[in-house]
């Protein structure tokens, strides 16, 4: 059954009329039944904290697991911190309420997070010059940007941390629970050879002004390179609190570096460079109906079609795919406005989004799903079936599951999916409990095969707890990364 509409289609349809329809396959043991679904590397932090009415005190370790290994810690990037009295009384039990893990970013410690494409090393950045909580600044032994290979082994620092921060913070009454956060999507990302990385900084622009720039770091040498010379980017109209002026910076598959800056227009725009910092070409957006807004979170891969999301007139979102000819294909029409986060099956076949629309009849709390779709708009399949508290307040939208000081809401939400490519599983963060009892109140990260069987948590974090005498204690996994990747 197709839920979808279609227009400018013609040589989108010729180009993918061979691809094929209907889901992705799972995997099977000897026995035939399903196996499990897992990820060559993941490395996420595990983010605790404890607060009384007279002290505050958190840890932050990273972990690294391999396949259906055990997850081995790394010590260096271990943070603790003790306050009498809390800088910032109940932030822990914000934090816990808000179970989304990579908030813990706010507070410092890991920030930037990769594992290079074969799964053989983890690249992590510690620091603490954006802790909103106050945490001490580092030694210079501490902090910067440090490599460690997936058996915790070799670590090794390879220079100072960026001056850029992946995070915004504001407070506003307009945001569902009083406050919002913004956070980069993609932090870091690594060539595909995996002997570079790049990632936003802050240097010198075209008038020697100190303004968000693009730079690599090559992992051998430790050598570290400004790729961009962009202005200082206008202030937004109307202002943005959450806005960062350079965003998103990823490799494309031909080995050019893809990033959404402000510098050139309040608008943002979407510009491809070479690595040596040749060739800065403004991509050409879709062109979108009047009135509507495009999200840049999306990635063009060279040769190949993508997937984005576009926010329509009236508040809908839904996902568009484009092909490299500049024609688009609707694949969505749920009229939903937190219809988000398009990403292409590594096949080419399928396009994996998040959505709390009921399409099928199979999502009646309209809790955040996991479906996939045709390259066509054929065959529509909802992946996740997840549910927890009744209806869901806020579907996908942000912060789902939470609501301020006043307790959990109903429902809870999946984060954007990503697939490894080895055994094309996917990959992503929830709040919901769907093995039953192992993820009650929390954020785990989970795996499952691209036609939902095979179902994996692959994190353990005991998620958020009050005690007797009013103790709030708190267990999330994030920020993560893995060899799964986003199309």
């Amino acid at each position: 059954m197709c839920h979808s509409r279609f227009f400018l289609a013609p040589p989108l349809a010729l180009l993918l009329f061979l691809s094929a329809c209907g889901g992705g396959g799972g995997g099977a043991g000897n026995s035939g039944e399903p196996s499990l679904a897992s990820v060559r590397t993941l490395a996420y932090q595990v983010n605790h904290c404890r607060e009384t009415a007279a002290a505050y005190s958190g840890q932050q370790t990273l972990q690294i697991r391999q396949g259906n290994s055990d997850p081995v810690s790394v010590d260096a990037a271990t943070l603790t911190v003790m306050q009498e009295p809390p800088v910032l009384p109940g932030v822990c039990r914000l934090y816990g309420m808000s179970r989304l893990g990579f908030v813990a970013a706010l507070a410092g410690g890991i920030q930037r997070l990769g594992v290079s494409p074969d799964g053989s090393a983890v690249v992590f950045e510690k620091t603490n010059r954006f802790s909103i909580l106050g945490y001490p600044p580092l030694p210079p032994d501490e902090e910067g940007f440090f490599v460690v290979q997936a058996d915790g082994s070799g670590l090794r620092q390879l220079g100072p941390a960026s001056r850029e921060s992946i995070t915004r913070f504001a407070f506003g009454a307009s945001y569902p629970n009083g406050f919002e956060i913004g956070y980069d999507p993609t932090p870091l990302s690594f060539s595909a050879d995996g002997q570079t990385i790049v990632f936003s900084d802050r240097g010198p622009g075209p008038a020697g002004e100190d303004a968000a720039q693009v730079m690599t770091l090559d992992l051998e040498t430790g050598t570290r390179r400004q790729v961009t010379r962009l202005p200082q980017a206008p202030p937004a109209d109307p202002p943005d609190p959450l806005r960062r002026d350079v965003d998103s910076v990823r490799f494309l598959t031909d080995g050019r570096i893809w990033f959404v800056t402000f510098a050139y227009g309040a608008a943002g725009g979407i510009f491809t460079v070479k690595p040596d910092g040749s060739d800065l070409t403004q991509f050409q957006e879709p062109i979108v109906q009047p009135g509507s807004v495009i999200d840049p979170n999306f990635e063009i891969t060279s040769g190949q079609a993508w997937a984005w999301r576009e926010d329509l007139p009236g508040g809908a979102s839904e996902i568009f795919l484009s092909d490299p000819l500049g024609d688009d294909l609707q694949l969505t029409d749920f009229g939903r406005r937190d219809t988000n986060r398009g990403t292409i099956d590594i096949d080419g076949q399928r396009v994996y989004f998040l959505a709390s629309a009921d399409p099928l009849g199979h999502n009646p709390f309209e809790n955040c799903q996991i479906f996939s779709i045709g390259v066509l708009g054929n065959d529509l399949q909802q992946l996740t079936e997840f549910s927890q508290g009744g209806n869901s307040t806020l579907g996908c939208g942000p912060g789902g599951g939470t609501a301020g000081g006043g307790g959990p809401l109903p429902g809870c939400i999946s984060r954007e999916p990503r697939q490894e490519p080895t055994n094309r599983a996917l990959v992503f963060a929830s709040s919901c409990d769907p093995l039953v009892g192992d993820n009650p109140n929390g954020e785990q990260v989970f795996a499952m095969y691209p036609d939902g069987t095979g179902l994996q948590q692959l994190t353990d974090a005991r998620g958020f707890t009050t005690e007797a005498d009013g103790t709030v204690d708190v267990e999330l996994p994030g920020p993560f990364a893995s060899t799964a990747v986003r199309r």
